[in-house]
Formats: structure tokens, C-alpha cells, sequence
């Protein structure tokens, strides 16, 4: 993945609406949207989007 395309892939509006909108929920409930959303969004851009969020879960030490 180069930086540039994460870049263009989390900037969209439609994913930082819906990233906006797992603020406050239990990891569990984002977990379960994440799921969701990737299953709906199944290109390129979807699965960087999710797995860059799941990525900075995992740094910040609530993933493991």
C-alpha cells in the first residue's frame, strides 16, 4: 500500500462520516460495523479504509 492511496482512501467524505460516527461505541459494536462496511464496500478502497482504522486501534493499544 503506498501513502498515497491510503491517503485518498481514508480523505473520503463517505468513510469519514462513517468513521465520525463509531466515536463513543464499544469496540465490540465498531467492530461489528467495520465488519459490516467492509462486506459492503468490497473494493480496494473499502478494504484499505477498514484496515487503516483497524491498524490505528492496534496502535493505540485496543487491539491486540
Amino acid at each position: 500500500m503506498k501513502r498515497e492511496e491510503i491517503q485518498r482512501a481514508v480523505g473520503s467524505r463517505e468513510w469519514q462520516t462513517f468513521r465520525r460516527s463509531l466515536l463513543g461505541l464499544s469496540m465490540n459494536d465498531k467492530l461489528r460495523l467495520l465488519r459490516d462496511y467492509a462486506a459492503t464496500h468490497k473494493t480496494r478502497v473499502g478494504q484499505i479504509q477498514v484496515q487503516n482504522y483497524i491498524n490505528a486501534l492496534k496502535r493505540a493499544g485496543l487491539l491486540k
